[in-house]
Formats: structure tokens, sequence, C-alpha cells
């Protein structure tokens, strides 16, 4: 049940805001981003060390793809591919667009269900595979939203009823060089439920089952292609886990 918050701004000067929370098992083992798939060096990734995919890649073009679980659907399911690999699938396109088109012309019992954000420097994409085997997409207009379970800017998730007002609230951001996150940190690291007795009200989750937000990112991508894209990564619950760097720019070659 991860979350994902978007600045999309139709204003080239300014750049895409990502701010997002991973949700997930604590005890299910993961790796920090890196460039972890040989087939993709271009691709750098957060690593499920069980399944062997992601649930947010980034190209170094600036070309992003995040997973979202669809409700009651968490765990692997005999017979179909891990979700995991769906983000790595859709940055084998060139663009968002493509992506979107590609991954909803595929097979309805490739993955379990699940929602997938696609955004790259001109436009982002928003991908839903239903249980009933159903897939939509649509194109995300400019503006602020909340994406997770559900759909986007679902009221019925009190979780997104509780942050997007506070999203909104944000001031924008005008230089891709000098941005502001601590407002989106504080949206990040709020462990207080919408609902008293829900924990999974909150963004920034704990639960007695062991079910918690176990990592978090914030992401730039500058609208100029020569500005390479900016990513800080919480290993652990973005209110206890540092923000470190992760190094997105290409190595240099021998």
């Amino acid at each position: 049940m991860c979350t994902v918050l978007l600045d999309l701004s139709d204003d080239p000067a300014r750049p895409t805001l990502v701010a997002a929370n991973r949700d997930e098992m604590a005890d299910r083992p993961f790796a920090p981003p890196a460039p972890h798939w040989d087939d993709q060096p271009d691709v750098i990734g957060g690593l499920d060390l069980l399944g062997g995919g992601t649930w947010l890649a980034l190209r170094r073009d600036g070309f992003l793809a995040i997973l979202l679980n669809r409700p009651f659907t968490l765990g692997p399911v005999s017979g179909r591919e891990s979700r995991g690999t769906l983000p790595l699938v859709a940055l084998r396109s060139d663009s968002a667009a493509e992506a979107a088109r590609s991954v909803t012309a595929e097979p309805a019992d490739r993955w379990q269900p699940c929602n997938l954000v696609l955004v790259d420097r001109r436009e982002a994409h928003f991908v839903q595979r239903f249980a009933s085997g159903h897939t939509t997409h649509e194109r995300i207009p400019p503006g602020r939203h909340a994406l997770a379970a559900g759909e986007r800017n679902d009221p019925r998730m009190p979780r997104l009823r509780r942050v997007f007002p506070r999203m909104l609230a944000i001031p924008p951001t005008s230089d891709a060089n000098r941005i502001d996150w601590s407002p989106w940190i504080a949206l990040l690291s709020d462990r207080t439920p919408l609902l008293a007795d829900d924990p999974l009200s909150a963004m920034n989750i704990a639960t007695d089952s062991g079910f918690r937000t176990v990592s978090s990112s914030l992401i730039s991508l500058p609208a100029h292609p020569d500005q390479p894209p900016s990513w800080a990564f919480a290993h652990g619950a973005p209110d206890r886990a540092p923000l470190q760097d992760v190094t997105v720019t290409a190595p240099p070659r021998p």
C-alpha cells in the first residue's frame, strides 16, 4: 500500500517532483537503489531480494516507473510473474506514454492486480490492472496528485484525504537546483492516522503485524534534458532513516 505524491507542472521551467513512501512487510529484504540489472544498465532502482524486481526505478534519462499494489493483493501468486518486473518492462519503452500503451496491452494474467505510475520529463500516466482482468490507463493532467492502491486522488482512501489538502498548500518550486523538500518530507513522515483505529490511514505506517513504511524517495525530474534527475532515498521510515543521495548520472566511460 505505497503512496506517491506528484507535482506536475505545465511550465517548462519547473521540474516534476515525486515524493513516495514504500509500505511492505518489514521482514521482506531489499537493497537500496543502484543499477542492479545487467541487461538494463541505465536503470537505477531498489531491488526486491525475493522477487528480483523493483517497486520504483528511474532511467538515467529521466523516465520513472513506480509500482503500487491494488487492495488485498500482497504476496506472490503461483503462475504469475512478480509485479516487481513491471517497472523494468515499462522502462524498456521510449517514453511514459509508450510504456502506458505497451503495459495496457499485456496479458491480463501476467501479473497480479496493481497500479503503475509512469513519469518522464514531459508527462505522466497512470495504469490500473484490475482483478477482473481489465486494464486502463490515463494521462495524468498537470497539477498535484496523490496515488496509492485505488483511484487517482481517491477520496475513499483516508490516507489520501488527510494528505491531499496539505500537499496542495506547499509553495511551488521554480528552480530544479534549489528545491525545498522539507514540506514534502513532513508529509511522508506523518504518523498521525486520519482514523484513530486504522494505522493504514497514516502516511507513515507502523502496524503490529510488521507491515510498515520501509523506505522513502524524493525525486526531481528537470524539464531540460541537459539537467540530470536527482534522487534522495531513505532506507527506512522517513522520520528515522537519513536521506541519502542516489547516484543517477552515468559513470564516465573508460
